[in-house]
C-alpha cells in the first residue's frame, strides 16, 4: 500500500510538471527612454514607451505597473516601513527634501488617455487599465511623460551630491505568467520578479564632463571614443594605501555648460540600470571567449579605495 501511494503521488506530481511546462509563456517588451539630467534640482525629465505583445493564452484588460521611485514617496511606503521593522531608521528621520518620487506621469496609446487606478499596494504600484482588451498574440503601445526626483541614497536608487545611482527608475510591467499577474511594492530586502525586455534604448542627455556606466553597449560613437583614451590616461595611475586621498570622498567639479547625449541599447535584461560621476576614472579591456566575439570590461571607480579599485579589472 505504500508504495502504492508512492507511485500515485509521482505520477500525480509528474503530470503536474509536464502540464505547467506546456502553459509557459512569456510576455514581450521593447522600451525606449529619453531622460535629461538636471543635477541643481537633482531630477530626470522625459519620455517612456513600451510595446507589449501578449504571448499569453489570456485576453487582458489592464496591466499593473511598477513605479518603484515612489518606495520613497513617504515614510508609510513598504519599503520605509520594511526599513524600520530591520531597525534601520535613516529613511524614517530623514528630511522631506531627501525624499524621492516619480511623477507628471500620463500613460497613452494610440493616442488616447488611459485610466490609472491606485492599487492597494502602495504608490508604487498601480493599475493602468487599456483602451480595449489585449488580445492573445496582439502588441499595445504604450507612452508617457514622466519626471524623477531622486531621493538621498538610501537604497539603489539615489545620489550622494552630483554622483547618481539609478536603478529600478522607470515605470515597469508587473510580470503576468501561468500564475496571473505578480505585483509587488519596492523593498530593500529581496530582489525582483520582473519581466525580461527583448530590448531597450535608453538616450540620456546630461553635462558632458560627466562619466556615465551602464548597461547594456554604447552606441554613442563619440562617448566611446572618450571613454576609451581616458581608460587608456588612467591605466597609467596608481594609488597606494598610504595615500589618504584614497580614504574620502573627492569634491564634485563643477557640471560643464555644454550637454552630450549617450545612447545604450540593451537586450534581454530586466532592468536597466546606471551610473553617473564626473570624478570616475574609467578601465577598459576585454575579454576573449573562444568562438565567440571579444566582450568588453569596463570598470568605473572614484578615488576612494582607488588603491584596491586600480586593480579591478584584474579581478573580472
Amino acid at each position: 500500500m505504500k508504495n502504492t501511494w508512492y507511485l500515485l503521488v509521482v505520477m500525480l506530481f509528474g503530470v503536474a510538471i509536464v502540464k505547467g511546462q506546456d502553459a509557459y509563456f512569456q510576455q514581450a517588451l521593447r522600451v525606449n527612454i529619453k531622460v535629461q539630467l538636471d543635477d541643481q534640482q537633482h531630477q530626470l525629465q522625459g519620455i517612456w514607451s513600451m510595446d507589449y505583445e501578449n504571448h499569453s493564452p489570456d485576453t487582458l484588460d489592464f496591466l499593473y505597473i511598477h513605479l518603484w521611485p515612489n518606495a520613497y514617496q513617504n515614510k508609510r511606503t513598504a519599503f520605509a516601513q520594511q526599513m524600520l521593522r530591520s531597525g534601520d531608521t535613516e529613511f524614517y528621520f530623514a528630511p522631506e527634501q531627501a525624499l524621492g518620487f516619480i511623477d507628471s506621469l500620463a500613460f497613452s496609446s494610440t493616442g488616447e488617455l488611459l485610466r490609472v487606478e491606485a492599487t492597494s499596494w502602495g504608490p508604487d504600484v498601480v493599475q493602468l487599465w487599456l483602451a480595449e482588451p489585449l488580445l492573445p498574440g496582439a502588441m499595445v503601445q504604450i507612452e508617457s511623460p514622466f519626471r524623477l526626483q531622486f531621493p538621498s541614497s538610501f537604497s539603489r536608487l539615489g545620489h550622494v551630491g552630483d554622483s547618481y545611482q539609478v536603478t529600478q527608475w522607470y515605470p515597469k510591467p508587473a510580470v503576468y505568467d501561468q500564475g496571473g499577474w505578480h505585483p509587488m511594492p519596492y523593498l530593500n530586502y529581496g530582489e525582483y520578479y520582473s519581466e525580461f525586455m527583448e530590448s531597450i534604448d535608453v538616450y540620456i542627455t546630461l553635462p558632458e564632463n560627466y562619466v556615465v556606466a551602464a548597461t547594456g553597449e554604447l552606441q554613442t560613437g563619440e562617448e566611446l571614443a572618450w571613454l576609451k583614451q581616458k581608460a587608456s590616461e588612467d591605466a597609467n595611475l596608481q594609488w597606494s594605501d598610504t595615500d589618504l586621498e584614497v580614504y574620502g570622498a573627492a569634491a564634485f567639479p563643477e557640471s560643464a555648460a555644454k550637454q552630450k547625449q549617450v545612447h545604450y541599447r540593451a537586450n534581454w535584461v530586466h532592468d536597466f540600470a546606471w551610473f553617473a560621476d564626473k570624478r570616475f576614472y574609467v578601465l577598459h579591456d576585454t575579454i576573449h571567449v573562444a568562438e565567440r566575439e571579444p566582450v568588453a570590461m569596463w570598470s568605473f571607480f572614484s578615488v576612494r579605495q582607488a588603491h584596491l579599485w586600480q586593480f579591478s579589472v584584474d579581478y573580472l
